[in-house]
């Protein structure tokens, strides 16, 4: 009833030049990688000509995501917290004690 089928392991330089889609995304995998090699090796090397500007830079990103930080919208007030506030201060609790007693 159920036939077997062979399966065969996928070799990584077939997978490279298979055509479609496979090839596609492996060509498309491999040229992803050389553009973040690229771009590593030129901020490596701009960190290496430019220091002072590359810790210039770091300080102001820093500086502008403290900012967007700060800026977001304060915590709400719980229920809890409202009543509270609406109650007066209770400076003696015994002396509410002894009145209820």
């Amino acid at each position: 009833m159920s036939q077997s089928r062979d399966v065969q392991p996928i070799r990584p330089e077939r997978t490279m030049q298979g055509t479609g889609r496979d090839g596609r995304l492996a060509s498309g995998r491999q040229d992803l990688a050389a553009q973040l090699e690229a771009v590593a090796a030129d901020i490596a090397n701009t960190v290496k000509t430019h220091p002072y500007a590359t810790l210039a830079v770091a300080a102001g990103l820093a500086f502008a995501a403290g900012a967007l930080w700060k800026l977001r919208p304060a915590p709400r007030q719980s229920q809890v917290q409202k009543l509270l506030e609406k109650m007066p201060d209770i400076v003696n609790a015994k002396r509410y004690q002894t009145y209820w007693r």
